[in-house]
């Protein structure tokens, strides 16, 4: 029965606000505390902060308590070990020998992954990604090694700044990537050092001053788009593939998990309903016996009438 009741605690509506208020609240007591000239305020917070790990605590007692006799189902759920963990860091903060701790305590914020079933979704799915994701990045870094060495092969005389060293050149196509003023490094090239100066040339660099402008035209064009269309457009897209093939199965998961918690809260509704029955008795399996040899008997009897009535009617 009280189990029952903790079970109706977790899951209502007012629980779960609390919580994520809580939340919330214990991430603004830790950016405020951060917070310089603040100092007659740090008192007032640090109660404030117990109360609020006293809380975490008594959530997590909670949870384990509605499991019933069987705790260890609580830690079967991977987001339930990430917050008993987080609480246990922040319990353990509390202690002087462990002063060191509070600065994890950065990691609450982290508990509305746990929280916002969203979150989960999205979390879960980057998670889920990550192995594919891993695939493609080294996709990445080849095509971004083979397009570094062909820059400082075709612009190292022209754009020594960003094609002198293989390690500027990759430095230089990152920054391609990303559309960081990228046109000027293609039109450099494209033009020449000499027709088309960039800012970084008017430094006194001596080192990174070009030994050879020539103006390579077409060639650099060629070699700048391809590069923006099969890393950002290409390799980019097949990123949020990824990452919309994992969301779409974690939430075929997340719906199954639901669909699986509902029948395993219709069969504990079911076996608390038998438990409820009374016990039958061996002179209740005797005095049914009885009743049931009873009705066959008079089933027997009848089924005799209806035979003489049905040989009645046809000798009339």
């Amino acid at each position: 029965m009280f189990q029952k009741f903790l079970k109706k605690i977790v899951e209502s509506n007012f629980f779960y606000r609390f919580i994520v208020f809580a939340i919330l609240s214990s991430c603004f007591l830790v950016g405020w505390d951060a917070w310089d000239g603040l100092e007659h305020t740090k008192l007032p917070i640090k109660i404030i902060d117990k109360v609020l790990i006293f809380v975490f605590v008594f959530e997590v007692l909670i949870k384990i308590g509605s499991e019933g006799r069987n705790p260890k189902r609580y830690f079967n759920n991977t987001w339930n070990v990430f917050d008993f963990i987080i609480t246990l860091i922040c319990v353990f903060s509390l202690f002087p020998a462990f002063s060191a701790f509070r600065i994890l305590r950065v990691l609450r914020i982290f508990r509305l992954f746990s929280t916002i079933p969203k979150l989960q979704l999205w979390v879960g799915a980057m998670l889920r990604s990550l192995p594919s994701i891993a695939y493609v990045f080294l996709l990445l870094i080849i095509i971004l090694f083979t397009y570094g060495a062909m820059g400082v092969y075709f612009f190292a005389d022209n754009d020594p700044f960003h094609f002198g060293t293989l390690p500027n050149a990759l430095l230089s196509m990152f920054r391609v990537i990303t559309f960081s003023n990228w046109t000027d490094i293609m039109y450099h090239n494209i033009y020449g050092a000499t027709a088309y100066p960039e800012q970084v040339y008017r430094i006194d660099m001596p080192d990174m001053v070009p030994n050879a402008p020539q103006a390579m035209g077409w060639l650099a064009a060629i070699y700048f788009i391809s590069f923006v269309l099969i890393c950002v457009f290409i390799i980019l897209n097949m990123f949020t593939g990824i990452v919309l093939s994992a969301i779409q199965e974690m939430r075929v998961e997340l719906e199954e998990e639901a669909v699986k918690k509902s029948i395993e809260k219709i069969i504990g509704d079911k076996e608390e309903v038998i438990n409820n029955l009374p016990r039958v008795t061996p002179d209740d399996f005797e005095l049914l016996s009885n009743q049931l040899t009873d009705i066959q008997n008079k089933l027997i009897q009848f089924k005799v009438l209806m035979l003489e009535n049905e040989h009645e009617t046809t000798n009339l």
